[in-house]
């Protein structure tokens, strides 16, 4: 059966739902498996099949025939953005604002470059003059949990470690 076909039956006959929907994953399994890798530096190839199975479902609810694209079209491109933003927001165990993303990048950098001319950390007043931040931004960013804390772990600590960091 076709992935429409297999479609049309589920909405027919919903009492076997499990039986069309794993049909239905097995026969694009190769499909959702090729997307995830993508998305394995933040996330877990584990994690993101299993959020493309849950998303599988969401797609078979939402996709209409009528539009004459077959449905891996339809869903390997809602897949491929479901699974980024998966990677990016939701693999994390604790989820910060991005401006805070950006500024323990700035930091980071900053503190780099600032050791490599100086030889010493950078003091926070040296910190918060070079980054534009108030004494309880700085405090706010150095309370954020590992790993986007600021006590002396860095991104590139982080990058480098043999632990999967999101």
């Amino acid at each position: 059966m076709t992935n429409e076909e297999i479609i049309e039956a589920l909405r027919n006959n919903p009492e076997n739902k499990t039986a069309y929907m794993n049909e239905l994953y097995n026969q694009n399994k190769g499909l959702i498996y090729k997307i995830a890798l993508k998305h394995t530096e933040k996330a877990d190839i584990e994690d993101l099949m299993q959020e493309a199975y849950i998303f599988l479902d969401e797609s078979v609810n939402t996709y209409e025939s009528k539009y004459n694209a077959k449905f891996s079209t339809y869903f390997s491109y809602m897949l491929s953005w479901r699974l980024s933003a998966y990677a990016f927001y939701d693999s994390s165990p604790v989820t910060i604002p991005r401006r805070f993303n950006d500024y323990i990048k700035k930091y980071n950098a900053f503190k780099q470059n600032f050791y490599q001319l100086h030889g010493y950390e950078p003091k926070e007043s040296e910190i918060m003059r070079a980054l534009s931040l108030s004494e309880k931004e700085l405090e706010s960013l150095f309370m954020l949990p590992v790993p986007y804390c600021m006590t002396g772990i860095s991104q590139m600590d982080i990058a480098n470690s043999t632990t999967s960091m999101p």
